[in-house]
């Protein structure tokens, strides 16, 4: 599929059509279990909640000792969870797409794979650093080709972390332009989301996020299983939403 970024916000926005309240929850979730640690709305939590632990502890003996207790175990926490419940907004914003029921069970539905999503981090951390190294544009080439890694081990949990990442690189084949081109389209609904004081990030949240789902579900292939587009009857196996 050779869709455009308008192309993917508008299925996004009609996804979201009467569903909007659900899928504002869920990102609230999401973003306070650490997800999406290093976007915007993410950064800027950390920093509201690293601020009001400043107020509140400002009078406790041993305050910067005591806050910098809190700011590390709050970094693990971000650390060791963010990855799984990362995988479950994944399946939620499937769920909404695909028009099944939403449960918020969805986030926490991958505990069993937080180890797999650590080691997928550093390695596609340390892959991107790498390029990096030499020059910037290696770098953010290997950054957009492992962009789908997350959604690979939803979908494909039996798979090694190596063989995740190496699917990510098959299926970025010729789009990572169209995910660059999609990010960069929401980059003034991030400057309102930041003029409105985080209020505007309620609704940019999901209706990001289920705008990159919808271009994993067309550029992997699965639109065209899920949907009937080979004729593969999926009834049996989705619950659809009354």
């Amino acid at each position: 599929m050779n869709l455009g970024a308008y192309t993917f916000r508008r299925i996004a926005r009609e996804s979201l059509k009467g569903r909007w309240a659900k899928a504002i929850v869920a990102g609230i979730i999401a973003v306070w279990l650490g997800a999406f640690s290093v976007t915007i709305p993410a950064l800027c939590e950390y920093v509201a909640v690293i601020s009001a632990l400043m107020l509140i502890l400002e009078f406790v003996p041993g305050y910067f000792y005591v806050l910098l207790t809190c700011v590390v175990a709050i970094s693990i926490f971000y650390f060791f969870i963010g990855g799984v419940v990362r995988l479950g907004h994944i399946s939620f914003n499937l769920a909404l797409l695909d028009r099944r029921r939403l449960r918020y069970s969805f986030l926490t539905g991958h505990l069993n794979l937080w180890w797999k999503m650590i080691c997928a981090r550093m390695a596609v951390l340390f892959l991107t650093l790498m390029g990096l190294v030499f020059f910037i544009i290696p770098g953010i080439i290997i950054h957009y080709s492992c962009a789908m890694t997350p959604y690979i081990i939803e979908q494909k949990p039996d798979y090694t972390i190596s063989e995740s990442i190496m699917a990510s690189f098959r299926i970025m084949a010729g789009h990572r332009w169209q995910l660059f081109a999609l990010r960069l389209s929401f980059l003034g609904w991030n400057l309102l989301g930041m003029l409105t004081l985080g209020i505007g990030f309620l609704f940019i949240i999901p209706y990001k996020t289920l705008a990159e789902t919808v271009f994993y579900n067309e550029i992997s292939g699965r639109a065209d299983v899920f949907y009937g587009r080979n004729k593969i009857n999926t009834e049996d196996e989705e619950e659809t939403e009354e």
